[in-house]
């Protein structure tokens, strides 16, 4: 396991050296960039961890440092879980070869290396559940019986508040984790645990944590909240395909290997003592697995969403590893292969710089962001702009401090930083090649610029190999929609 790791490791400080920063990269950045108590779309704590790195310079590589560190926490707990949980009884069978195989299906999932090269929410949150789920299951020990188990208890509490309150700063959907704590303990302990002073003082605990972003919140009008149940909603009709095909997304970006082990585990768990840490850790885990799958119908889940919902119930295919005759660990092992073989293409393919790399749009950002600042002020402009709130975040990381004001705004975060434009505002329009947009030129009484004239193509390059293209356009005189 160890070279596997350490393999692992090297690639992913290749990567973060010669990768740019994705979108979502980018605008976590810029939390750390733009610090404060809470932010529109997420809670902070992305940001927060980030602001080290931008003390020190803000490069790609120093950006990397937090996931890296996640994914490292994530691993070892990985390990210490199912030892000390679900194999802890089983002392005459062959433990660490079951933990390893945990391990692997975690390490040759292609989304675990999205997650560890690209800071985002639930990068953060798979070590965090874990943890909670060890000392959901040190709790439910100590409530269930008397004696000495009893004197770390209020230990155990406080490290369930704080890592409600954790997940609370990271994540609003990780509100589903305490339903599933509740429900846990409920079943495991009954009711009369509620009533006590440990309750209230975890809930204590993470009410204190979150209150940042609660009072941000306050002070904006609750506009996270009301985005979040708009985004809950979506858009689309509802349609039972769209599930199916985010399932059959699961199982390519989380390995097709650790949802059949995962089956096969649960099957040979030995006894009732080895199958209530499942029976916690899929308590815990349903709410937001069920939660996305409805909100994929409507076109509103990103596959991400479920990850730290899946390494939940990865301990359980522990058992699977361990009672797996010779034959079936051969067919195993060729499906752990080929996972790893696609993570291996997915670490390629983010290296390559060709035009028709479904994975290029990561690079060539940073020489067009800071070239665009520089035509910007030689031209005498104030602002950047961009057409979609999702090209926003990398031009203004690279470009920062310059201001990106977005022109087809809809209410986001840019607008909390930068504002909106103003009458008779000019600013610098980039357009982007791989994903092009018409010109935002006021038509029919919409809102829009009197003129944009091209002055400059920028061409990205990467590696010696043209990547996009990114046009810049001085468009004067903005004028407001009626």
């Amino acid at each position: 396991m160890r070279w596997a790791l350490t393999l692992s490791a090297l690639a992913h400080l290749l990567l973060a050296m010669h990768v740019g920063l994705s979108v979502d990269e980018a605008h976590y950045a810029l939390y750390a960039y733009h610090l404060d108590w809470s932010y529109f779309d997420h809670p902070p704590l992305v940001g927060w961890l980030q602001w080290p790195a931008l003390a020190m310079g803000g490069s790609d590589l120093a950006l990397r440092v937090v996931p890296f560190a996640s994914a490292c926490a994530t691993a070892w707990l990985l390990w210490f879980l199912t030892r000390q949980w679900f194999l802890g009884s089983a002392q005459d069978l062959d433990e660490p070869s079951a933990a390893r195989g945990v391990v692997y299906l975690w390490l040759c999932a292609p989304m675990v290396h999205l997650l560890a090269l690209a800071l985002v929410p639930d990068t953060l949150l798979m070590p965090i559940v874990l943890a909670l789920l060890h000392f959901t299951l040190r709790l439910s020990k100590s409530l269930s019986t008397s004696g000495p188990s009893q004197k770390g208890i209020w230990r155990d509490w406080c490290a369930v508040g704080v890592c409600l309150g954790l997940a609370g700063l990271t994540k609003y959907t990780a509100v589903l984790l305490v339903p599933g704590f509740v429900l846990v303990l409920f079943v495991s302990v009954g009711w009369r645990w509620l009533i006590g002073p440990g309750p209230l003082l975890a809930a204590g605990i993470a009410l204190v944590l979150i209150s940042p972003v609660l009072w941000w919140n306050h002070q904006h009008d609750w506009i996270s909240f009301a985005y979040q149940w708009g985004h809950a909603g979506g858009r689309d009709e509802w349609q039972f395909k769209r599930v199916l095909g985010f399932v059959a997304i699961q199982l390519l970006v989380l390995g097709p290997l650790s949802w059949w082990a995962w089956v096969q585990g649960w099957r040979r768990v030995p006894d009732a003592m080895q199958r209530w840490p499942a029976w916690v850790a899929l308590g815990m885990a349903l709410p937001v697995f069920v939660l996305t799958l409805a909100l994929s119908g409507r076109g509103s889940a990103l596959p991400h969403w479920t990850s730290w919902s899946w390494v939940l119930g990865l301990p359980v295919t522990a058992w699977a590893w361990r009672h797996a005759g010779p034959e079936q660990r051969y067919w195993w092992h060729w499906g752990l292969g080929a996972q790893a073989l696609a993570c291996v293409a997915l670490g390629v393919g983010l290296l390559m710089g060709r035009p028709a790399n479904p994975f290029a749009d990561v690079q060539a950002w940073q020489g067009a962001a800071l070239r665009a600042a520089q035509v910007a002020q030689a031209n005498g402009l104030r602002n950047l702009t961009v057409v979609n709130w999702s090209l926003a975040s990398r031009l203004a990381w690279y470009a920062r401090p310059m201001p990106v004001v977005v022109a087809q705004s809809h209410q986001d975060q840019f607008d909390l930083w930068f504002g909106q434009f103003k009458p008779g505002d000019d600013a610098l329009w980039v357009n982007w090649s791989v994903k092009p947009y018409p010109a935002p030129v006021s038509q029919m009484g919409q809102a829009g610029f009197a003129q944009c004239d091209r002055v400059e193509q920028h061409v990205g390059q990467h590696w010696g190999q043209v990547v996009a293209t990114f046009d810049f356009h001085i468009c004067r005189d903005w004028r407001s929609a009626p």
